[in-house]
């Protein structure tokens, strides 16, 4: 019964080594993004030679380090282990939505077709399976259902703008 009560306090130890260490790299990957892909864009409308360097590692950074990171924390925590499904679907829709953004500013071919199939994922998939999973609890389904609206209005709008 101790022994197992010591591996317990060991491997909780242990992974609350890890999550310190998954927290220093978001916070460290999300300013180092922010601050690359700002100087990238300002770059970029200035016409200075290397926007496209800096522009490319702030959303590279941002979409393969970042979000994962954020992801891999989210499914840690105990209030979304039932929101596995809705987790993976807006990060995987976050990241083609950032990589659309990317080829559209280097101006690169397929940057519409990227765009346009995030926004349409997050319409067609994302904001119904939010509205499924956030009113399984009385609770919280109205806010649910407002932040659905919100959310479908928000890719309404960016769809009428790829036009």
């Amino acid at each position: 019964k101790k022994l197992k009560e010591l591996q317990e306090e060991t491997d909780q130890l242990l992974t609350s080594k890890i999550l310190y260490q998954m927290k220093n790299l978001l916070k460290f990957t999300g300013a180092l993004s922010v601050i690359l892909l700002l100087l990238g864009v300002t770059f970029k409308m200035t016409h200075t030679i290397g926007a496209g360097v800096v522009l490319v590692l702030g959303a590279v950074l941002f979409a393969f380090i970042f979000l994962p990171t954020t992801v891999a924390l989210k499914f840690k925590d105990q209030d979304t282990k039932d929101n596995k499904l809705l987790t993976t679907v807006g990060f995987l829709i976050a990241i083609i939505a950032v990589v659309g953004c990317l080829f559209k500013v280097m101006h690169w071919p397929y940057a519409d077709i990227l765009r346009v199939s995030s926004i349409v994922a997050f319409l067609v998939f994302f904001v119904p399976l939010y509205y499924y999973v956030k009113t399984k609890k009385p609770e919280t389904k109205f806010n649910a259902l407002m932040n659905a609206m919100i959310m479908a209005s928000s890719g309404i709008l960016l769809f009428a703008m790829t036009f």
